[in-house]
């Protein structure tokens, strides 16, 4: 059995292999399984770091981005062919 390898390239996952038993995926300790750097979380916008703004639902993020219409309208476009 080997313990926790290294994070799959970026997944925000690591593997432990099981004897006799399918392998198990855990979240990363250093990023708790966002995929991005200690750096990239740092910095945040409204209060809210890029990593909780991508774990946002399309229908809270068409909220939150309301006064960017860069950003705003191609969310607005998933939400309206229903993957909000």
């Amino acid at each position: 059995m080997r313990g926790p390898g290294p994070p799959l390239a970026g997944q925000g996952l690591r593997t432990i292999e099981m004897s006799f038993l399918p392998d198990v995926k855990v979240p990363c300790e250093r990023c708790h399984g966002q995929r991005l750097d200690a750096e990239t979380l740092a910095v945040s916008w409204r209060g809210k770091n890029i990593g909780g703004l991508l774990q946002r639902q399309v229908d809270e993020a068409v909220e939150f981005f309301a006064s960017m219409p860069q950003v705003a309208l191609p969310l607005q476009l998933l939400r309206d062919v229903g993957l909000g």
